[in-house]
């Protein structure tokens, strides 16, 4: 087996999705037998200043061509192409979502986003993503051929997890504070709902602070201080607790590549109302009910259906234990890419 060199911006322990898959994939592929080592990029990716290019440069170009190099996306799409090319090592890209597909982003931005990632594509000798969806979303939109792309879904390891639902339901959604997530239609289909008894809490770290801010004060506008706690970032055994207490799963997200936290929701066989974006369908399945992004409406809608139709409640719970069990364990799906590392090796 190859020695494998993972590069990633910024810290490794970092709490979100993208990160808790790459952590996932070092421990399978350690397990499996692969000698996998981490080269930390600049925090800054994926909009490098000049100090975190030239970082990148010598760090990149030190892997011995006999290695092989994942870089995650979040680096991988902004390094200049010129740099890509003159690094000695076989190199997997891992795409959790192109750049340019954030949402919110000023359109020269995206525009520049998109063509820097679309050149370094072609660079690479292969391609990890972590749906079907981005799959088609890189073959139509930037040209990398199938053969070129292995999907490695998130995978979920099969528990018996008890749940203790609370008396007044808990609507939970958890996410960054970012604006992709959605939280702030969330909160708009909540104040859609202050006549019924429920409570609401939004777990995840203030990654942006003025998306951050900004939430906080459409709270008091909407007159749901007393109803929604922003959390920010929650421990594990916190969230795993919050799980357990809670009725309905709600993330109103704008665009996702998978979302793992819909995986940790199907665990606890919740309910889930989401948005018809990205992978989002292809991941739940018939576990959640989904509405247009940015449809706060129509997201109230739902929740309403479910806080006030019990046989329809039970109906998603079951859904929810349907699909969860036929999700793949974290070793069955990086066993895709233990195989394209072993091929990548032979080859070379």
């Amino acid at each position: 087996m190859s020695n494998v060199v993972f590069a990633i911006p910024g810290e490794i322990n970092k709490k979100s999705g993208g990160y808790l898959y790459d952590r996932k994939l070092i421990a399978e592929l350690s397990t499996m037998g692969f000698d996998i080592r981490t080269l930390e990029l600049a925090e800054s990716f994926p909009l490098p200043d000049l100090w975190a290019m030239e970082d990148a440069q010598s760090k990149l170009f030190g892997v011995p061509s006999g290695d092989v190099l994942i870089i995650d996306g979040l680096a991988f799409g902004a390094l200049s192409d010129e740099l890509v090319n003159q690094i000695a090592a076989p190199i997997i890209a891992l795409v959790h979502h192109p750049l340019a597909e954030e949402t919110g982003l000023d359109p020269n931005l995206r525009s520049s986003l998109y063509l820097q990632e679309h050149r370094n594509l072609k660079l690479a000798k292969a391609v990890i993503v972590t749906s079907e969806y981005t799959a088609r979303l890189l073959t139509e939109k930037y040209d990398v051929e199938k053969e070129r792309i292995t999907v490695a879904t998130p995978g979920f390891e099969q528990q018996q997890f008890q749940r203790a639902p609370e008396s007044a339901p808990l609507i939970l959604s958890v996410g960054i504070q970012v604006f992709r997530k959605g939280h702030d239609v969330l909160l708009r289909a909540l104040s859609k709902i202050k006549d019924l008894e429920w409570q609401a809490l939004i777990a995840g770290a203030a990654v942006d602070p003025k998306y951050a801010t900004d939430l906080q004060a459409l709270l008091v506008e909407l007159g749901l201080e007393t109803r929604v706690r922003l959390a920010g970032f929650v421990s594990e055994q916190d969230l795993t607790d919050l799980y357990a207490k809670a009725t309905i799963f709600a993330l109103a997200t704008r665009f996702e590549g998978y979302g793992i936290v819909f995986n940790e929701a199907l665990g606890y066989e919740l309910p889930i109302v989401s948005c018809d974006v990205g992978a989002v369908s292809e991941t739940l399945g018939s576990a959640g009910v989904l509405v247009p992004k940015e449809d706060s409406d129509g997201f109230a809608v739902e929740l309403r259906n479910l806080l006030t139709d019990s046989k329809r409640l039970q109906s998603l719970e079951e859904n929810s234990r349907s699909r969860a069990l036929s999700l793949p364990s974290w070793s069955q799906s990086f066993s895709k890419v233990a195989q394209l590392l072993d091929s990548l090796n032979q080859a070379g």
